[in-house]
């Protein structure tokens, strides 16, 4: 009996509609090239029917070089000539299936389109002990879609990982199985879109070992073993779709869909910022072409003038710039296509692209989103005046901005106090500085308002509202607040015996869009505003969301 070894393998399944083992190749494999070599796997040894695909590596047979020639016939041999990488495939055909486990760089090999991209990370969800995580890679969802990674020294759940299984987007995960799954499962396993799984075994073995992941691929055991999350929102990595999703935003984009917008994908230092400009559309770079507001309309309005142009490839090529004060002069922020924020329906699906990045939100994800935003009060009581941009002409820069909005705002109530830029200075954390809001009532509402120009401005309007009401236990806060709008003393607006529950923090959201704020909002938006609210919630604080209409 031959000996077992411990092997890490990287398995892949191939979709439906691969018909025969060269399909699972990359085309632009030159297989008359001498260094690529193929061979039929000896089918009464193995149980099925297989081949072997080899890209020459180094002149020394490397391990996988000797294990794989088990698999063929005595009068077949594997010889590696002298190169540079090392690439083998073994594909073999499983239930109807064809499942790929590659040697080496032999992912390379494969061609990505015919690779079933939620295998490794289903199955893993399926087996994996959900109290023995060993890493777990997320995107999480706010203004900014960022990358993360958790590794812990030992085993650990998602709670002492801290997931947020609301807003994150599960990537890879790797942990021990569960118990459930047998004695003869793998010792450690991780999942992307292949599965890698550690085990002592005989390779030539390896049939049933495949048919057991098959199996728990169609299973959704996951469901119940805390990884229910995995389906909310995932990453689209078919190329062939991507397309079509591309389509439908050129499309959009010639249709002057009011849904499309670009904003900034990553943190900026704002009190830097003195405006943005997108390239491509034959200004001169000059400070003077900066505004305040990204110019989206006009740079679309641009491309729908050149019927000839590549419209996603022109997207990849421009991009956003912004004036960076502090330099006296222009920064990348990114090109225009990874700024750009979209959403969309295909075949009943709603699709989103963000950061570059096209992403599929499960319906029923979607529904309770939803849901959960027409649940949040509407504001009623606080009277808000009309953002209008006639206004302009009052101002030397013949410019209407939120400054001025809340300037207006303030002046229309004696009971309104303007707090825009009156940031509070948190003692013990450097240059750390808290807007309180842009504008206080008399019955302690505090208004945060912001122009809706994608998922980055109103993530930074829902962090701005709850980090102040965090604040509001502070005496120094409370005082901060009662200085900058004359109230101190006996006349003090906020005092330290006041409750939590006396506030109300209203987000106020200026657009010239004809829905109705819960159906204007993009996607993460409503995810983010959820997550907030309910931090508001358990602090007792009351909450409300204003759209504010624009008038041109």
């Amino acid at each position: 009996m031959t000996d077992k070894k411990t092997y890490s393998l990287s398995i892949y399944l191939h979709k439906t509609t691969v018909e025969d083992f060269e399909d699972c190749l990359d085309t632009n494999i030159d297989k008359d090239n001498d260094h690529f070599q193929e061979f039929k796997i000896d089918r009464k040894k193995v149980g099925t029917k297989g081949k072997i695909y080899i890209s020459y590596s180094s002149g020394t047979v490397p391990d996988w070089g000797n294990d794989l020639q088990n698999f063929l016939t005595e009068d077949e041999k594997i010889s590696l000539g002298e190169g540079n990488t090392n690439r083998g495939v073994l594909i073999l055909k499983v239930d109807k299936r064809f499942m790929s486990v590659t040697f080496g760089y032999g992912k390379h090999m494969l061609d990505a389109s015919t690779i079933i991209q939620d295998f490794g990370i289903k199955v893993a969800a399926n087996m994996i002990d959900s109290s023995q995580i060993k890493s777990l890679s997320s995107l999480n969802i706010e203004d900014i879609v960022i990358d993360i990674q958790r590794q812990s020294s030992s085993y650990s759940n998602q709670n002492q990982l801290q997931v947020d299984t609301f807003r994150d987007i599960l990537k890879e995960v790797a942990g021990a199985p569960s118990r459930r799954a047998g004695d003869s499962s793998p010792k450690f396993i991780a999942g992307t879109d292949s599965l890698k799984a550690t085990k002592k075994m005989e390779l030539m073995s390896l049939l049933p070992d495949l048919k057991y992941y098959l199996d728990q691929y169609y299973k959704d055991n996951y469901k119940n073993n805390n990884f229910k999350w995995l389906d909310n929102v995932t990453r689209v990595k078919d190329s062939i779709l991507k397309d079509d999703l591309d389509l439908v935003l050129e499309r959009a984009i010639i249709k002057s869909e009011k849904t499309i917008n670009i904003s900034a994908n990553r943190t900026l230092n704002w009190n830097n910022v003195e405006g943005f400009f997108l390239s491509g559309m034959r200004k001169k770079l000059d400070k003077s072409n900066f505004d305040i507001n990204i110019q989206y309309d006009e740079y679309f309005s641009n491309l729908r003038c050149n019927s000839t142009v590549d419209i996603i490839k022109k997207l990849k090529r421009d991009n956003l710039l912004y004036w960076d004060s502090e330099i006296d002069g222009f920064r990348k922020v990114s090109n225009v296509y990874q700024g750009i924020n979209f959403e969309c329906l295909l075949k009943d699906t709603k699709y989103l692209l963000t950061h570059g990045e096209w992403l599929r939100v499960d319906p029923d994800y979607y529904k309770e989103v939803q849901s959960q935003v027409s649940d949040i009060e509407k504001e009623t009581s606080v009277k808000l005046i009309p953002f209008d941009k006639r206004k302009a002409a009052d101002n030397d820069d013949k410019k209407y901005y939120e400054k001025h909005y809340n300037r207006d705002l303030a002046n229309s109530n004696k009971d309104y106090y303007l707090l825009d830029s009156k940031n509070f200075m948190v003692p013990g954390f450097g240059n750390s500085s808290i807007e309180p809001c842009d504008v206080i009532t008399r019955k302690k509402e505090l208004i945060h308002v912001k122009i809706l120009n994608g998922s980055s401005s109103m993530s930074h309007l829902l962090a701005q509202g709850l980090v102040s009401a965090q604040q509001l236990v502070r005496s120094d806060f409370q005082e901060h607040i009662n200085k900058e709008i004359g109230l101190e003393g006996e006349n003090a607006l906020l005092k330290p015996g006041d409750q939590l529950s006396e506030y109300k923090v209203v987000f106020a959201i200026i657009s010239d869009d004809s829905r109705d704020i819960y159906n204007m909002l993009p996607f993460f938006t409503m995810v983010n505003l959820v997550r907030t609210v309910e931090n508001l919630r358990q602090m007792n604080i009351k909450y409300s969301v204003a759209k504010i209409e624009v008038i041109e």
